[in-house]
C-alpha cells in the first residue's frame, strides 16, 4: 500500500530547528513522520536522536536567527546578516584575516539551498 502524501505548514520559528536536524540521509519528511508517530503513540521503539553535524548551529542561535528574520521580514538578506552581526547572534569569519564579519552571500546561498533541497523551505 503506497504512503499518503500531505502538506504541513509550520511556523517560521520551527523551520531552522527542523533544518538543523536534516541531513545524513534524513529528510524533513522523515523527521516530521517520526514526530507524528511519537505524538500518536504508534512508534514501537525509541529511535536514538541523530547526532548533529559539528558544524550545525546551536538551537538557541537558530531560534534567534528565526526571530530576527520574523522581525525583519521585508528586509534583504544582506541587511538581515548585518543585523545578526551587529547583535552578535551570527557571524562569519574572514578566511584571510580571521576577523569576524557578517556572513557572506555564498555561505547564505549554500545554507538556503541545502534547506530547500531537504524540504525545509
Amino acid at each position: 500500500m503506497p504512503n499518503s502524501r500531505i502538506t504541513v505548514r509550520v511556523p517560521d520559528t520551527l523551520v531552522p530547528l527542523l533544518a538543523a536536524r536534516v541531513g545524513h540521509g534524513r529528510t524533513a519528511s522523515d523527521i516530521i513522520r517520526e514526530a507524528l508517530e511519537l505524538y500518536l503513540g504508534v512508534r514501537q521503539t525509541e529511535r536514538p536522536a541523530p547526532q548533529l553535524s559539528p558544524r550545525a548551529l546551536p538551537i538557541e542561535t537558530l531560534q534567534a536567527i528565526a526571530a530576527v528574520r520574523q522581525e525583519l521580514v521585508q528586509a534583504r538578506l544582506d541587511d538581515v546578516a548585518q543585523v545578526l552581526f551587529a547583535r552578535g547572534i551570527y557571524r562569519g569569519e574572514d578566511a584571510t584575516t580571521g576577523h569576524e564579519k557578517p556572513v557572506n552571500r555564498g555561505t547564505r546561498k549554500k545554507r538556503l539551498a541545502r534547506a530547500r533541497a531537504a524540504g525545509s523551505l
